[in-house]
């Protein structure tokens, strides 16, 4: 809400469920705010979003819907780091939160595996944004709903139906 923003935003990445109101987006620029990252926001403030100074990303698109859990709850554990946000039109929006210089033994890690029983986020439509479990993994391509072949996991979404998804379209849950 927008009596929730004053000068100790300035500067500030703000993090919310979503974004309801314009009023929000005039106080955030009254108030020099860099940034701001919201599950989502209606449809009816596109314009708005389009015309202020600062970036923008939706991690749930627009609609209703708020942040998924455990992408909140990730941010919050970066509160009062360095960020830095990439929300141009023409490209997939980034918020890039730089780690701590890693021991040696972590940065030959390899990246973990996709896993049965795995819990995974969807990152594309018609389940974008659905935190799921890994019922099946496909090292092997097979054909998705649109007639693409790639490899995947099968993984249950929340109401028990079991989708395929392919490995670039899941975020691994830690």
């Amino acid at each position: 809400r927008s009596e929730h923003i004053d000068v100790d935003a300035r500067g500030a990445i703000l993090v919310t469920g979503r974004i309801d109101r314009g009023d929000v987006l005039e106080e955030a620029e009254e108030n020099s705010v860099r940034g701001v990252v919201a599950g989502s926001a209606p449809a009816t403030l596109i314009r708005a979003l389009h015309h202020v100074r600062f970036p923008i990303v939706l991690t749930e698109g627009f609609g209703r819907e708020g942040m998924a859990g455990p992408i909140f709850d990730l941010l919050g554990q970066s509160e009062g780091r360095d960020a830095s946000l990439f929300a141009a039109r023409s490209a997939r929006p980034e918020i890039v939160i730089p780690l701590p210089a890693p021991q040696q033994e972590e940065a030959t890690a390899r990246p973990e595996p996709v896993t049965v029983g795995r819990r995974v986020r969807v990152l594309r439509a018609p389940h974008a944004g659905t935190v799921a479990e890994v019922v099946a993994v496909h090292t092997h391509s097979q054909s998705t709903a649109i007639g693409l072949r790639a490899a995947g996991a099968e993984v249950a979404l929340s109401d028990g139906k079991v989708v395929f998804v392919p490995f670039a379209n899941l975020d691994l849950i830690r």
